[in-house]
Formats: C-alpha cells, structure tokens, sequence
C-alpha cells in the first residue's frame, strides 16, 4: 500500500517512514506481533499519523487524514487529532502557544466524545460521553472547522469568528 504525501507539509512518500516501537505498558515477548505499536511518520516536519496494531492499518489511517480541496481555492492541510483525557495536559505542554512559528496556527477544542474510538495521541479507548480534544495545526487560511463530528462542544454564534486559545472566540467584522 503506498503512503499519500503528508496533509501538513506536503512531503511525498520518499520523506515519510512507517515507525515502530513497543506498546506502552506492554511486558510480554518483543517477538510477540502484539508488542508493536505502527505509526507513519513525516521525516520533514515531524507530523506522526495515529498508533496501530499493524503496518497496514497505520498506513490506511494516514491516508485518510484530510486534504480537502474545493473550488478556485488553495487546499485546506491540516493536521488534526483527537486526544484523550490525559494526553490533554502533555498536548498543552508540547505546544503552549496558539501561533507556534509565523503562520501556523493550533486550535484546541474541548468536548464529549460523540462515539467510541481511540485517542490518536496514545491509543488508549475513548468512550462515548468522555471528555476528550480536538487537536489542529493549520497553515493561515488553511482550517476547516471538523470538531463538531466527533465531539459535542458548545459552538459560537454563526459568524466569523477567530479561535484565540483557551476555548476563546473572538468576533471579526
């Protein structure tokens, strides 16, 4: 199965490695097929993809991480991830700036899962109802509002708004 380029950067195949290393917690064999955890990894900006079981599965998850492109308008890369209750604190540590370099920007959404899946951060089940977070870095302009389909969070008005961190919106006119 072939690697799609990276939705951040932009970086083809050539630049990005299916990574492995031992479960966290895992006390068993290392031969053991279930003592790995699979992610890709983009050798440029550093982007990692969600943690698998397998190769294949990892490599599918990444391919399905979003480029949306619409009409007459620059395609919209980002990178999102939805993160569990405790890798919460550790995201806010990693990236404690809403505007990390010139022209990328992170916005935190906070909310209750609206199914079940697993935290793309450390794998571990989200259930429905629990508190998690909705993760973006975005290039300027490049964000697409997509929270709202998997956690319930309380939105702003309709209008343009810009995201300030800390669950913070600010009204543009």
């Amino acid at each position: 199965m072939s690697i799609y380029p990276c939705p951040f950067c932009g970086a083809d195949e050539s630049k990005l490695t299916v990574s492995k290393d031992i479960r966290d917690g895992y006390t068993g064999f290392e031969d053991d097929p279930d003592a790995y955890a699979y992610w890709v990894h983009c050798n440029c900006c550093a982007t990692d993809g969600p943690w698998h079981k397998s190769k294949s599965s990892a490599t599918k998850a990444w391919n399905l991480r979003p480029t949306i492109k619409t009409k007459n308008r620059t395609p919209y890369i980002m990178k999102r991830e939805i993160l569990c209750q405790a890798c919460i604190e550790k995201m806010r540590k990693l990236f404690p700036s809403d505007n990390p370099y010139p022209g990328e920007h992170i916005k935190r959404v906070i909310g209750k899962a609206r199914q079940d899946f697993e935290c793309d951060n450390c794998g571990q089940p989200v259930a429905t109802g629990d508190e998690c977070m909705c993760f973006s870095i975005y290039k300027d302009g490049g964000y697409l509002e997509w929270e709202y389909v998997f956690i319930d969070y309380e939105r702003p008005l309709k209008g343009k708004y810009r995201f300030i961190g800390d669950n913070s919106w600010v009204l543009e006119i």
